[in-house]
Order: C-alpha cells, then sequence, then structure tokens
C-alpha cells in the first residue's frame, strides 16, 4: 500500500498593521485554511477594505474622499453622474493607512502589481481581470464601449483570453481615478 505525505494547507502568515489580520483563516478545528487564490488582489473592493479596516463603507468612502486613501479607481460600466460606483483601492494604500504611514506609491507602480512583467506590451484580459478584482465578463464589457483597448477578440479553448494594452489600462486608470478632480468629473 501507497501512503500518501500529509498535505499541509498553511500559508505564511501575512501581517495587516495594527489591525491583526492574517491571510489565512483558522479554522474551529485550529487548521488554518487558505484564502481563495493564489494570494492577495493588487486592488481590493470597498468591502475589502471595509473587512480589513473593521469600519463600514461609509467611513470607506469618507477616507477615499479625504485622500487618506490616496488611490481609488471606479470600474462601473455606466460611468457618468448618478451612476453607481464600483471602486477598487489598492492593497499598498490600504496597508499604508493601516500603519499611519503615507501611500508611497505612483500610479505606475500601481499598474505595475496589477499585471504581471511581460515582454511584451499587452496582457491577457484573464490576468488583468485578477489584478483589477473584476470578471473577465467585466473587462470584456469594458472593451467593447471603448473604455479600453485590446488586440482582438477572445478565442475558445486554451490561450484564447483576448489581451489589452498595458498603455490602454495605464489611461483607463488614470481617467477612473476617483474623487474626480472637478474638470475630470463625468457629464
Amino acid at each position: 500500500m501507497i501512503e500518501a505525505a500529509p498535505i499541509n494547507f498553511s500559508l505564511p502568515q501575512r501581517s495587516f498593521g495594527n489591525a491583526g489580520l492574517s491571510a489565512g483563516h483558522t479554522s474551529p478545528a485550529g487548521l488554518a485554511v487558505p484564502l481563495a487564490g493564489a494570494g492577495p488582489r493588487p486592488l481590493l473592493p470597498v468591502g475589502g477594505v471595509v473587512s480589513l479596516l473593521g469600519c463600514n463603507a461609509d467611513r470607506v468612502l469618507d477616507l477615499i474622499n479625504s485622500g487618506e486613501l490616496l488611490w481609488a479607481f471606479d470600474l462601473s460600466l455606466l460611468h457618468g453622474k448618478g451612476s453607481a460606483l464600483d471602486l477598487r483601492v489598492p492593497l499598498q494604500c490600504v496597508e499604508s493607512f493601516n500603519e499611519a504611514a503615507a501611500c508611497a506609491i505612483d500610479l505606475a507602480g500601481i499598474v505595475r502589481s496589477i499585471i504581471p512583467q511581460s515582454p511584451t506590451d499587452t496582457t491577457a484580459v484573464s490576468e488583468a481581470a485578477l489584478g483589477l478584482n473584476c470578471s473577465p465578463t467585466h473587462l470584456y464589457a469594458l472593451i467593447s464601449r471603448g473604455e479600453i483597448s485590446s488586440t482582438g477578440i477572445a478565442r475558445r479553448g486554451r490561450g484564447g483570453s483576448a489581451r489589452v494594452y498595458t498603455s490602454s489600462l495605464l489611461v483607463f486608470l488614470r481617467r477612473r481615478r476617483y474623487p474626480f478632480a472637478d474638470e475630470d468629473q463625468p457629464r
């Protein structure tokens, strides 16, 4: 009989400053259970920020509007006055706020954290969607609305994801930074 090696489900613990949070969850039985996904997402939805900071969504919006959370981006499909926001906040900004430090990341650094380094100036929609913390379907909808440029259409099967231009993602994030400056306010 072949004996299988025990499986270790624990992840290295990642501290989030004063919040006392970690990247793993401990079950009632004391076993460390990994969170979904291979690692932390570079952009967090408001609900993720709420969980990390232990406050409500209104407080998170106040922190964004006051500039205490320096970077936030609106990924909503219907971008404009009166439309619902679909905000994402970089994890680095949340960690900096939690440690009472200034957020030292710039837009280029945020894009580098979203898009893995590639020898080309494009990345697969599936990879960009992971980085933006949205579904590939949502990203394809942004492409079809002309918000982000792609190299073509998706194909079926392995490697069939369309590719988006990294420069297009940079322009999109620059346009969608929240809160909007008065001259950038959608009409």
